[in-house]
């Protein structure tokens, strides 16, 4: 890596009403260090004291950038925006909660430089909660720094394989897929790291804590309420992102169709819960059966239903055991 020359880097942060949190993401994005930065906040029309402390920051900070929407695009639409406003090759999101390393930008961009190939670059992460108190890392069980777009799409089979959304883009990369699909309100990003990988690109980690996670409580419930959404957009992935990388790639369709069955039985685990209503639990049913593209489906509701919530708590636990052994360390 030597003689290596830092390039300019957008750091894009799209904001809506988390000005609790704000000055501390921006600040950590504007004293990046060993890199030039451009720091870009776009406000979604935030109606809490975001517009006031991007003032206050506007004022303190030649390399900050501040765009306030008119009207609320909603978080998707949001991040599309900021992804397509830099004209820097290299641009870096951060949720206007999170929390960036002083040496993020420059440890990614070396990464970048040593595999031209990889369309972003992400890292391991840290939580921090409510009150900025440190709780686990977030480590990915990744056995090397670059996986090719083959690797990458073989592993998007089991969902989205990185530890935060905070990462670093190559804007050709974006270009060629036309950045984010704004049509889902759930996966997009999931969508837009598999579309990456169907062109060609690969992507690299950094197996280094550079970045931190706000984790929000009853978070769980939330996705919950989310499930039909989130149902809905996994189906997109699985029904179009995924296909066309792996008939271009010349990847093994039937490893995809298992994969798709399997995140629907994973998701149907969650159908018992008491928080849907009768109704909802119909509407979550044929989604699943949309995201399966299995006639064993109904089997499958029918064992889940005699399980009831018991099975599921079991699945859940177990699910969490797998996922901390393997992610949270």
């Amino acid at each position: 890596m030597n003689g290596f020359r830092c390039p300019k880097v957008a750091i894009v942060i799209p904001a809506y009403n988390q000005g609790k949190y704000l000055k501390r993401a921006a600040t950590s994005a504007l004293k990046q260090e060993g890199c030039r930065c451009e720091v870009y906040i776009v406000d979604d029309c935030s109606t809490d004291d975001t517009p006031v402390i991007c003032q206050r920051l506007r004022e303190q900070y030649k390399n900050l950038q501040v765009i306030h929407h008119e009207t609320n695009l909603g978080l998707g639409k949001n991040v599309d925006f900021c992804l397509r406003l830099p004209k820097e090759e290299f641009i870096l999101r951060l949720d206007s909660d999170d929390i960036l390393e002083p040496t993020f930008a420059v440890e990614a961009l070396k990464v970048m430089e040593a595999h031209p190939q990889a369309g972003y670059v992400h890292v391991l992460t840290q939580t921090i909660n409510l009150d900025d108190t440190l709780g686990s890392k977030r480590i990915l069980n990744r056995r090397k720094v670059y996986y090719s777009p083959e690797e990458a799409l073989m592993r998007a089979l089991s969902g989205y394989r990185v530890s935060a959304n905070i990462l670093m883009f190559r804007r050709t990369a974006l270009e060629q897929v036309n950045y984010s699909d704004i049509s889902l309100s759930f996966a997009e990003d999931y969508d837009l790291t598999v579309r990456i990988a169907n062109q060609g690109w690969g992507n690299a980690y950094i197996p280094k804590r550079l970045a931190l996670y706000r984790q929000w409580p009853n978070s769980g419930n939330n996705r919950a309420r989310r499930k039909l959404s989130e149902i809905e957009g996994l189906t997109h992935v699985f029904t179009h992102s995924l296909p066309s990388g792996f008939k271009r790639h010349n990847l093994p369709e039937a490893k995809l169709r298992s994969a798709r069955s399997k995140m629907a039985r994973n998701q149907a685990a969650y159908t018992p819960w008491p928080l849907f209503s009768k109704g909802e639990k119909k509407e979550l049913w044929a989604a699943l059966s949309a995201l399966s593209g299995q006639s064993s489906m109904p089997i499958f509701k029918f064992f889940i239903h005699i399980g009831g919530n018991k099975m599921t708590k079991v699945f859940l636990r177990y699910k969490l055991k797998i996922k901390t052994l393997l992610k949270n360390f």
